[in-house]
C-alpha cells in the first residue's frame, strides 16, 4: 500500500522538477524565484520517494518471491526502477556543476528526463499489469 501511494506521488514531483528546471535552464539567472525555490525541493522529494520505494519495493519483491504470477513483470519493474534510481543519483551529482556550466546543465536535464521516462515506464508496467 505504501509503495503504491508513493508511486502516485512520483508524477507530481516529476512535473514540479521539470517545470522548475525548464525555467532554470531556459532563463538562467533571470529564472523566477519560485523555480529556484521549488526545484531543489522537488528533486529532494524525488530522492526521498525513490529511497522509500526502494525499501518497500524490495520488501514486496521478497514477500512475493514464491508467487510465480507476475514474477517477470515484478523483476523487470525492479530492474527499471533501479536503473532510474542510478540515473537520478547521477543527475544529482551533476547539480552543483550544472549551476555554473551550461553543458553540465543540459546533461543534468537529459539524465533526469531519461530517468523520469524509465521510472514512468516501470510504474506503468505495474499499474497496467495489476
Amino acid at each position: 500500500t505504501i509503495h503504491r501511494a508513493l508511486g502516485w506521488a512520483m508524477l507530481p514531483l516529476f512535473a514540479a522538477s521539470y517545470v522548475s528546471g525548464d525555467q532554470l535552464l531556459s532563463k538562467g539567472n533571470e529564472a523566477p524565484e519560485w523555480a529556484e525555490t521549488i526545484h531543489p525541493y522537488a528533486a529532494g522529494g524525488t530522492a526521498l520517494l525513490f529511497g522509500a520505494n526502494a525499501v518497500t519495493g524490495t520488501w514486496n519483491l521478497w514477500e512475493g518471491r514464491k508467487d510465480p504470477n507476475g514474477r517477470t513483470r515484478r523483476i523487470v519493474h525492479s530492474v527499471l526502477f533501479l536503473a532510474a534510481s542510478g540515473g537520478f543519483a547521477y543527475a544529482g551529482s551533476l547539480a552543483d556543476e550544472a549551476e555554473e556550466n551550461g553543458e553540465k546543465r543540459r546533461l543534468h536535464r537529459n539524465v533526469a528526463l531519461g530517468s523520469m521516462g524509465v521510472s514512468t515506464a516501470s510504474w506503468l508496467l505495474m499499474f497496467l499489469g495489476n
